[in-house]
């Protein structure tokens, strides 16, 4: 397929993606979120719904012929060898997980929403930071103040935002000491999400731990030093980071 000028988008459940990889023989698809075997009655009317929404058309003689842009989506999943998956808590919104992946020059970005899948087909690296940015909600911030450990950043945090009394003991046992378990717990009640980037090999023996966390609230932004996948007994730190130090981390983790 030749590289856009332009953004692409394909909205598709996952029973219609699943009859997709059937209907070209795929039995794997690298997704963040592993796909439902769907019934008999989800396929068919997965096979309706494409039908009539264009993705799909049947061809006297041949069966049914698949469009171009849904062809193209799902025999880049059912062959790509690694992704990022993006997993970002906020306290405002539901948690969205998505996958990036990149092939030559074409970028695509993959979201899980409301029960449906949300595929982007971006032409170049630019058009992928934007949407990531979207994502991330990263238009209004710059680099935060302080710096601050924590183990398991992702669980720990919804921990606080739940209650600080477990978090508080967590981060002591940890071994920060009073006042700095103090001044974590106030930071981590300013901050309205979090994310984590985790690049993802679909040959775990290729699998090298790579990935970034970046938390933020109204105005700061903040950047693992550690990359997810490593021991989990260790804590994790965090240093400010501008929008352009956190975009050149991205590149080096996608």
């Amino acid at each position: 397929m030749k590289t856009p000028d332009s953004a692409f988008h394909l909205r598709i459940s996952p029973a219609e993606l699943g009859w997709l990889a059937g209907a070209f023989g795929l039995t794997r698809l690298a997704l963040p979120l592993p796909l439902p075997p769907p019934s008999e009655d989800e396929l068919r009317q997965a096979q309706k719904s494409m039908n009539e929404g264009g993705l799909i058309r049947r061809n006297p003689g041949v069966g049914w012929q698949v469009e171009r842009l849904a062809a193209f989506l799902v025999q880049w999943l059912g062959t790509a060898e690694q992704y990022t998956c993006l997993e970002i808590h906020s306290r405002e919104q539901e948690p969205l997980l998505a996958g990036i992946y990149r092939r030559q020059e074409l970028n695509l970005l993959i979201e899980f929403k409301q029960g449906q899948i949300e595929c982007s087909f971006l032409p170049n690296e630019e058009a992928l930071f934007a949407d990531i940015e979207r994502c991330v909600d990263l238009a209004t911030v710059r680099a935060g103040e302080g710096e601050y450990s924590l183990p398991q950043p992702l669980p720990f945090i919804q921990m606080v935002w739940q209650d600080e009394g477990p978090a508080g003991r967590a981060l002591e046992r940890a071994g920060l000491p009073v006042q700095r378990v103090k001044s974590t717990l106030a930071w981590l009640e300013t901050l309205k999400s979090i994310a984590q980037f985790q690049f993802i090999c679909i040959d775990p023996q290729k699998h090298t731990g790579r990935g970034l966390y970046l938390c933020s609230h109204e105005t700061g932004l903040w950047a693992s030093d550690r990359e997810p996948g490593q021991p989990k007994s260790g804590l994790i730190h965090f240093s400010p980071c501008s929008l352009q130090k956190a975009r050149a981390r991205l590149q080096e983790t996608l």
